[in-house]
């Protein structure tokens, strides 16, 4: 996903708190919002460096992380939010280590660190690595463990080319997600794996483009959805807009 901003990444991330069981205010007072800050403004910072090294996107790697709270329990998902968060936070050292270096040695374009460090150097940047492989130890799910529905296999084939709105649910069919696309079919296999849902799904055609403009909004405002950032607010709408016609509940997965 990605963000505007350093604010817009820290929203972000504290509505997934809240999600978890922590107030917004109290959230503000922790040492949580300041790194998250410090997470984005160091990939802004040294992009090219992160690329270097093969960990371009600490940010996103903590998303993908806490998409994995959509399993837990309950009463686990605020510990299991801040266990994250410390993982993350220990990558993000490694990696201020390594980049530093490369920031202060001044690589040339090549950015072969082979050719610039010796292996006294290059210590971090295996351990980077590493670290990132070796601690996805909240990723419960082994993709291989899974194959599409045939329903959702047959939904993909007949909304290619179609336009509307799509709506992703997790596997208690709670509402993760709605996006809009001028080709359904082809869209929603993205999306389900950027957000890694696996439950269920439904879809709103709408008469014109323009309208499906008009309704995303409406919808991410109306039924308040967890992963939509965009047009999200904290009072509710005033007035109602026809209803779209969804079409009804799709299994997105199926267990081998």
């Amino acid at each position: 996903m990605r963000f505007e901003n350093a604010t817009h990444f820290k929203n972000y991330v504290r509505k997934i708190a809240e999600s978890c069981g922590y107030d917004k205010y109290e959230f503000e007072q922790t040492k949580i919002p300041s790194k998250l800050i410090e997470f984005y403004e160091f990939q802004s910072k040294y992009e090219m460096e992160l690329f270097a090294i093969g960990a371009s996107r600490i940010t996103d790697h903590f998303i993908t992380e806490l998409k994995q709270l959509y399993y837990c329990d309950e009463g686990q998902k605020m510990n299991v939010f801040f266990d994250i968060f410390i993982e993350v936070s220990e990558i993000f050292d490694q990696a201020k280590i390594v980049c530093e270096q490369i920031k202060k040695e001044s690589i040339k374009e090549d950015f072969n660190l082979f050719n610039y460090f010796d292996s006294d150097f290059l210590k971090p940047h295996y351990r980077l690595k590493q670290f990132v492989k070796d601690r996805n130890k909240f990723n419960y799910l082994n993709e291989q463990e899974f194959i599409p529905s045939t329903e959702f296999k047959e939904f993909i084939e007949n909304h290619i080319g179609k336009f509307g709105l799509y709506f992703l649910y997790d596997e208690s069919k709670a509402l993760m997600y709605i996006g809009k696309s001028t080709s359904i079919g082809d869209r929603v296999l993205t999306s389900i794996r950027e957000r890694q849902i696996r439950g269920y799904i439904k879809v709103a055609l709408t008469e014109t483009i323009a309208d499906m403009h008009v309704y995303e909004p409406y919808y991410v405002l109306k039924e308040n959805p967890f992963y939509n950032v965009e047009f999200k607010a904290y009072d509710n709408l005033s007035f109602e807009l026809k209803p779209l016609k969804k079409s009804k509940l799709i299994k997105i997965l199926t267990k081998n």
